[in-house]
């Protein structure tokens, strides 16, 4: 091998070797750099190994040298502290979209980047209850190709599966290819979903991207309704509930004082609160009146109280009259 090679070959490996073999408590020595250079057919003199890791800090790796009997040299500061990474780990694993085995190809890189001493802190479980994982190996992938035809204003096609009493997915429209203009992207309840404009009915239509199959990026551009062009996909999502659509009507709702950070959760700083004694507010908010929304105001208790509008009210009567003759 040329010198020239040899000496750009050597100073990636050591970099490899101080990224993966090293850090405070396991400085690797001058001995064990050449050694592992050795054993990757590379021989160095300590002399050229010092300007090697002068070079390395020059290009701003934090390079530190442990003096003594135990002494040598490791990486100081890395591209994320182990705290971060253990954040990332749990993230992954507790994700529903992401399959068991994708979850665990992504812990193993995650891990890598920690280190061998460090790799092992990031083996570990995170429990959530409740959170069956994605079957869809592709998810990661629809998701990728959504944002390349949002950033190339193109449409996507792909072909959309639901769940029948088999307890199996079936392709919907009998497998025929969904053709929509997409208008952003919501992670909701742990999950993606597509917000699409279908121009074969000309709505809003949402879709589960991990319920998505042979998704692909067309070459026709989004042919987008003029009231369209500025959608706020992130104010639409906050009005719609568990991804149903409803009729928006602003409305008024009495609330207890202590779930004030409830509502502010629900609907952001921007919702409209006015105090009405010591124990009340009541807050005035636009949003997808339908049953999500109505199982939502229930699930609240007795003492959260809609104002109006009275249609909405009626509507809630409704909603509650239905569901209690289902028990008598």
């Amino acid at each position: 091998m040329p010198r020239s090679e040899n000496q750009k070959k050597k100073l990636i490996l050591i970099l490899r070797l101080l990224q993966k073999r090293s850090d405070e408590d396991h400085p690797v020595s001058m001995q064990e750099i050449l050694a592992y250079l050795s054993g990757e057919g590379v021989e160095a003199e300590r002399k050229s190994i010092y300007d090697d890791l002068e070079a390395l800090r020059d290009l701003g790796y934090d390079i530190i040298n442990v003096k003594g009997r135990n002494g040598g040299y490791f990486l100081g500061n890395r591209d994320f502290e182990q705290a971060e990474l253990k954040i990332l780990v749990d993230a992954v694993q507790a994700s529903r979209f992401i399959t068991r085995q994708k979850s665990r190809d992504l812990i193993r890189k995650i891990s890598e980047l920690g280190g061998e001493y460090g790799s092992r802190e990031l083996k570990r479980d995170v429990y959530v209850l409740n959170r069956a994982k994605s079957e869809n190996e592709s998810t990661m992938y629809s998701v990728d190709a959504i944002h390349s035809a949002l950033r190339d204003d193109r449409i996507v096609k792909f072909k959309y599966m639901e769940y029948g009493m088999d307890k199996k997915l079936h392709y919907r429209k009998n497998g025929a290819f969904y053709t929509v203009a997409p208008l952003g992207l919501i992670w909701n309840n742990e999950r993606y979903y597509l917000i699409a404009h279908d121009p074969s009915v000309s709505e809003i239509r949402h879709y589960r991207v991990d319920r998505m199959k042979n998704i692909s990026v067309a070459k026709e551009r989004r042919d987008l309704p003029t009231e369209l062009r500025k959608f706020d996909v992130g104010e639409y999502g906050a009005r719609n509930f568990s991804m149903f659509s409803g009729e928006e009507s602003y409305v008024t709702v009495t609330f207890p004082k202590e779930m004030v950070n409830t509502v502010i959760d629900q609907f952001g700083l921007d919702v409209s609160i006015f105090p009405q004694d010591e124990d009340t507010f009541k807050a005035r908010f636009k949003v997808a009146v339908s049953k999500p929304f109505f199982g939502w105001i229930f699930s609240l208790g007795n003492k959260v109280r809609i104002e109006g509008p009275e249609n909405v009210k009626e509507e809630y009567i409704s909603y509650l009259k239905v569901n209690l003759r289902q028990y008598r």
